[in-house]
């Protein structure tokens, strides 16, 4: 800014001075973001938006729906970097095999069916595991031996039983778990899927800190790929990491039945929507933990859109469609 007369040096070099310290001003008011670091309570983003899952999911996302519960032993392709051996009794008849290096991929055949216009698509999914730090992968099984079709990533958060399977195990994080990148692949070619898909999935069973309640517990951050995440309202969950939710104030079973569809269990659920046919999450917990891609079908239910067909008739919508 130019000043003129007497009085312009003088001017110019309040002017100057204000510039300066309103420019340190704004500096100030400018915070440094957190760094992202993995395994850690600390929210570092919050990017994604957040919705009411009583509003229901949009429908243009109800043609995927990715859920690891149908998966079979019979699904799965070790491709590198596990090592086989039964690991883990959280549940009397899982076996786990535990990541063993950084990279690990499983294929995982017929996660799920992409309805379209021009035909439905079977579904695969390549899960690449990075950042392993105590996690094996398995099947849930029943007490009796029977498959519950379900695909069960587990945490394993006690250094001594980590050590014993010689798995990989950071005992400086409190957290454990790793980074799951998702590719979704067209079962028939094996090319990954087009960027115009759209889906669900769901996160179930998230339980509070079990030896502390006051400790942010069993948690998903999403990482990349992710549109949204739905939950209840009061929903037993709060922020952590990379725009994660985690489990606090109790465990899923601790108020009666923790099963799908009763009341408590939907406080420890959520349900997130996306872009594309690469998903990246973060799964991590305190302590001995498993869990999956599970969508609820009774809360994640899309909101479809009315269509009228009049038939050629004078109905009262001009336009005949409704929405």
């Amino acid at each position: 800014m130019r000043i003129n007369g007497p009085l312009g040096g003088i001017g110019a070099a309040l002017c100057a001075a204000g510039l300066a310290a309103s420019m340190l001003a704004v500096g100030a008011q400018a915070a440094e973001p957190v760094a992202c670091t993995p395994f850690e309570d600390t929210v570092c983003a919050t990017d994604v938006p957040v919705r009411d899952l009583d509003d229901g999911v949009p429908y243009e996302y109800s043609g995927l729906v990715l859920d690891t519960t149908r998966v079979t032993a019979s699904d799965l392709t070790w491709e590198k970097g596990w090592r086989r051996i039964e690991w883990g009794n959280m549940q009397s008849g899982t076996q786990h095999t535990p990541v063993v290096r950084d990279g690990a991929t499983l294929l995982v055949s017929d996660i799920g069916v992409w309805h379209r216009e021009t035909g439905d698509v079977r579904v695969d999914a390549r899960l690449r595991f990075d950042e392993v730090n105590g996690i094996g992968v398995g099947i849930y099984q029943l007490d009796d031996g029977q498959v519950n079709t379900g695909l069960d990533i587990q945490i394993e958060g006690d250094r001594s039983a980590a050590e014993a399977n010689n798995m990989l195990f950071d005992p400086s994080t409190s957290r454990h778990g790793a980074r799951i990148t998702i590719s979704l692949l067209d079962h028939g070619t094996g090319e990954p899927l087009p960027a115009d898909v759209r889906g669900t999935t769901g996160f179930y069973d998230l339980d509070g800190n079990q030896h502390d309640l006051s400790l942010i517990g069993e948690g998903w951050e999403m990482i990349d790929g992710v549109d949204a995440v739905y939950k209840h309202e009061n929903a037993h969950l709060t922020r952590f990491g990379e725009n994660g939710w985690a489990g606090v104030t109790d465990l899923n079973g601790d108020l009666g039945d923790p099963n799908p569809g009763e009341a408590h269990a939907a406080l420890h659920y959520m349900t997130a929507t996306f872009t594309g046919p690469t998903i990246t999450l973060r799964y991590s917990a305190r302590e001995y933990r498993g869990s999956g891609l599970q969508p609820i079908a009774a809360w994640n239910d899309p909101a479809y859109p009315l269509v009228y067909d009049l038939n050629d008739g004078t109905g009262a919508i001009p336009n005949g469609q409704e929405q």
